[in-house]
């Protein structure tokens, strides 16, 4: 009775021994790789997410993977040194011939959320940077100066020019795209110089107004709007006091 028992406790050892010199299978790996992009992508359950980021995060993490789970920047170094090595092997193509034009200056930060141009004088623009403030031309972006590098927020989100002065901007600062690198703002700025100098606001010193994504102004009367991440704001009086109307 006892030698089927001892035969198949024989056969079972030395199935997993084989199995362990061996080591997994390919297949065996796959199912490991596959569990490991499964933990990294969030729950379905956990609630409605209509942007389904559990999708987004397999896909990301399917990029990421490399032969021999190499690190990417490993690839993309080695790749830029056969590009360099190919451009001086003797019988290779040239290094082909970028034509790229400098437009404006390198040294500030960022992406531009804000451009206004002077009615009256197409070459007097103002840009705003997300990071680095306002920036000004009057010779139509041959050259550039700042504006202000001491303003209480440079970080400038949106910008316009007031319809009934042609000298008058008006500048909303903060981000609000709820980007992961977004720059936080303090209130709106108005310049009656096209950006000389400035003013701030005081009734937008506050939380409603860190992050002015848009800014309107009605020809002919005192109004204007302000979209912030709180809210739609309307004032009746250029900015002296608002009220939500979202």
């Amino acid at each position: 009775m006892r030698t089927p028992l001892v035969l198949l406790l024989v056969i079972s050892l030395a199935t997993g021994i084989a199995f362990f010199v061996a080591g997994p299978s390919a297949e065996t790996e796959n199912l490991d790789k596959r569990a490991w992009l499964e933990s990294r992508v969030p729950n379905q359950d956990d609630g409605p997410k209509p942007e389904f980021p559990g999708e987004a995060a397999a896909h990301e993490a399917m990029f990421l993977q490399t032969p021999d789970d190499r690190a990417p920047v490993e690839w993309n170094l080695e790749a830029q040194e056969e590009i360099v090595r190919s451009w001086t092997t003797e019988g290779a193509l040239d290094k082909p011939a970028l034509n790229v034009m400098s437009y404006g200056p390198g040294n500030f930060g960022g992406r531009l959320r804000g451009l206004v141009v002077k009615p009256d004088d197409s070459d007097t623009i103002v840009v705003g940077s997300v990071s680095g403030g306002s920036w000004k031309t009057t010779d139509g972006g041959a050259t550039w100066r700042v504006l202000d590098d001491f303003l209480a927020s440079l970080a400038v989100g949106s910008m316009i020019v007031d319809p009934d002065n042609n000298n008058r901007i008006w500048i909303g600062t903060g981000e609000g795209y709820f980007n992961v690198d977004a720059a936080q703002g303090l209130g709106i700025f108005r310049s009656d110089d096209f950006g000389e100098t400035w003013t701030q606001l005081a009734s937008t010193m506050n939380s409603d107004f860190f992050y002015v994504n848009r800014l309107a102004r009605i020809p002919g009367t005192d109004t204007l709007i302000a979209a912030t991440r709180t809210g739609i704001w309307r004032s009746t009086n250029l900015g002296t006091s608002w009220t939500e109307v979202s």
